[in-house]
């Protein structure tokens, strides 16, 4: 019996993967056995990305300019967060969370941003008791800002938003490094909320 080969096979090649690919395919790997593994465990990768493109012309120019810029309406961010049970309603929490600019690639809100710049901590939470972290999180000036302002965080276009962070009326970051925070469960309807900060 003759074989003749067909030129329309394919032809059998090796993949040989590059060291990120190997250890993205490892990372993603172990996150689906620990799903799967632990019912009681999760981990989550979430993000926003915010690009806008617009033209403004200054009072009293003749001329508009046109750009692409990143986080008018909010900052671009990406991040990673999970809960494991510890049993009675207990939960070990973390969150790591870092901001990039989707008009360039670059890392951060500005050049030198810390990598988790967004937020980065570890802490304890139950439905009874509420939820104490450790590390860095968002100021209490920030978050009310945002739980009252029709444009939330958005250093572009919110008034209160640019006038606390932009026009030099508060000294310092929206975050805090160094942080604890509590925050009590729903108590009808209210919330207490508190940071401590190494000085």
């Amino acid at each position: 019996m003759r074989h003749t080969s067909n030129p329309l096979t394919p032809k059998p090649c090796a993949f040989i993967p590059s060291r990120a690919s190997a250890a993205l395919a490892l990372c993603a790997a172990s996150l689906l056995h620990a799903n799967s593994s632990s019912a009681q465990s999760s981990v989550t990768f979430n993000g926003l990305v915010d690009i806008s493109i617009g033209s403004t012309r200054a009072a009293g120019s003749k001329h508009a300019t046109s750009n692409v810029s990143s986080g008018s309406l909010t900052t671009s961010w990406y991040g990673l967060k999970g809960a494991e049970d510890l049993g009675g309603g207990w939960a070990a929490i973390f969150q790591l969370e870092t901001f990039f600019r989707a008009d360039d690639g670059e890392q951060g809100r500005y050049a030198g941003d810390a990598f988790w710049s967004r937020s980065s901590f570890v802490g304890i939470s139950n439905p009874k008791w509420g939820r104490l972290t450790f590390g860095r999180s968002a100021t209490s000036l920030f978050s009310n800002s945002v739980l009252f302002n029709a444009v939330e965080g958005s250093f572009g276009y919110s008034p209160t938003i640019r006038h606390y962070y932009r026009s030099g009326t508060v000294t310092g970051d929206s975050v805090w490094n160094d942080s604890i925070a509590y925050t009590s469960p729903s108590m009808s309807g209210f919330i207490v909320r508190e940071r401590l900060i190494k000085s």
